[in-house]
């Protein structure tokens, strides 16, 4: 959904499906109900109240922020969700973070080769969401049981999940991982795999690496399923 003109006192909203959705209710088995709804703050500069003050800053943002259209592709759509928060006193939201210090520094992850050289080991990715460390607790109404992750099947899968849906033009695929438990930001990991990467895939999808050969490197997001929490990261996936 989107706001095509805020520019007059008339304000037009644009509701579309996605492809996924159009998918669902072309299948015609009645099982096509829309029983919840998100909204994102993609467009909306905070650095405004930074730089303006609250009053104004507001106010520049309210009128000077241009409105995105309406997104068919779920993976183009809504990068940032709005969450509701419970206790409106809450001053420290969670954050998904790598239980390995060394994944966030750089927030890279590589793929290594297996003895052979022919393929790729796989590689578990552990996550954890909380507050600052293990000892605080999530605020009540902001810790996920489910949360999807995104990959692009060209290069990557999970591996023992099929995925819920694949946008067919970008191949990225969303896959459903059980999240922790009660408050305590349990850690949660699942397991990447590479897919069979041929020659033209790494010389059309690559760049050349000091090893003489060829690296692709590829995004991955895990999304909180209710509080839309986001954590993005790359993988590389190297020729040799």
């Amino acid at each position: 959904m989107g706001f095509l003109d805020h520019s007059t006192n008339n304000i037009i909203i644009d509701a579309v499906l996605t492809d996924y959705g159009r998918s669902l209710l072309a299948q015609g088995s009645g099982d096509f109900v829309i029983s919840s709804f998100s909204l994102s703050d993609d467009e909306v500069d905070y650095g405004m109240i930074t730089k303006f003050g609250r009053t104004v800053g507001k106010e520049k943002i309210t009128k000077n922020t241009p409105i995105f259209e309406a997104q068919t592709k779920g993976s183009a759509a809504m990068k940032h969700r709005m969450i509701t928060l419970p206790n409106p006193s809450i001053t420290r939201i969670p954050t998904i973070t790598f239980v390995d210090n060394g994944d966030e520094t750089t927030g890279i992850i590589a793929l290594e080769r297996d003895a052979a050289g022919t393929g790729f080991l796989t590689k578990l990715v552990s996550l954890q969401q909380r507050v600052g460390n293990n000892s605080v607790l999530n605020p009540d109404g902001l810790t996920d049981s489910l949360f999807t992750v995104y990959v692009n099947s060209r290069f990557l899968g999970i591996a023992g999940k099929e995925p819920m849906s694949e946008e067919p033009m970008t191949r990225v695929s969303a896959y459903t991982i059980n999240g922790p438990a009660g408050q305590t930001g349990t850690a949660f990991s699942f397991t990447l795999v590479a897919k069979t990467i041929t020659t033209e895939t790494y010389t059309q999808f690559g760049v050349s690496n000091a090893s003489g050969g060829t690296t692709i490197t590829t995004p991955v997001t895990v999304v909180g399923n209710q509080t839309g929490l986001r954590k993005d990261f790359k993988v590389t996936l190297s020729s040799q």
